[in-house]
């Protein structure tokens, strides 16, 4: 990478560099005190945007902001923190116009609204509901990239309480179902999961 360190808690595809950087003193909202910025972005070696779960992390960090500081301001400090990680300003215009996306995702959803404690069928429905609204409005390898790990995990939920109601299982043919399933999990799924029952 030409002008910043690498991220080194993920390591870039091959032709591909992932650059970060921290936030001004002067620029932390109360939100972010204390903490390093989360995610980055990945250019190719033409220095094209190269779309990963990271970038969505970085956009995620700065909305956290939500409550301090305005949309608008929030994407003004998006775009300083770009500037600051060196960024060609071509690469800059497509990490925001992917931001743009993002946001326009994010207030669909919203005006959806909650989905209440359901059964399993009307999870699954609002589960396809929503990744049809990724693709329509990020386009299937942004959407891809951004919630791939998620609809893997909202699809065993949906499995899942599909066994927990199901009554003619035996409690013990129930557990061996479950346990099937959750080994289906991806391993980095897996991996994650065990942390969070760790002490």
């Amino acid at each position: 990478n030409r002008n910043a360190a690498p991220l080194t808690r993920k390591t870039p595809e091959r032709g591909a560099s992932a650059v970060s950087a921290s936030l001004p003193v002067d620029d932390v909202l109360p939100s972010h005190v204390g903490t390093a910025v989360d995610g980055g972005v990945t250019l190719d070696n033409e220095g094209d945007l190269v779309v990963t779960r990271d970038l969505r992390r970085l956009f995620d960090y700065f909305l956290t902001g939500i409550g301090r500081a305005s949309l608008p301001d929030i994407r003004t400090r998006l775009a300083r923190h770009l500037v600051a990680l060196g960024l060609p300003t071509s690469a800059q215009g497509e990490v925001l116009a992917v931001y743009d996306r993002y946001m326009a995702y994010r207030q669909r959803v919203a005006d959806m609204g909650r989905t209440p404690q359901a059964d399993a069928q009307t999870l699954a429905d609002t589960l396809a509901r929503r990744e049809a609204l990724r693709q329509e409005i990020l386009g299937i390898e942004i959407a891809d990239a951004f919630f791939a790990d998620d609809n893997v995990m909202a699809r065993y939920l949906v499995q899942k309480r599909t066994l927990m109601h199901t009554p003619d299982l035996t409690e013990h043919q129930r557990e061996q179902r479950l346990a099937f399933l959750e080994e289906t999990l991806p391993a980095s799924i897996q991996a994650d999961r065990e942390r969070t029952r760790l002490p």
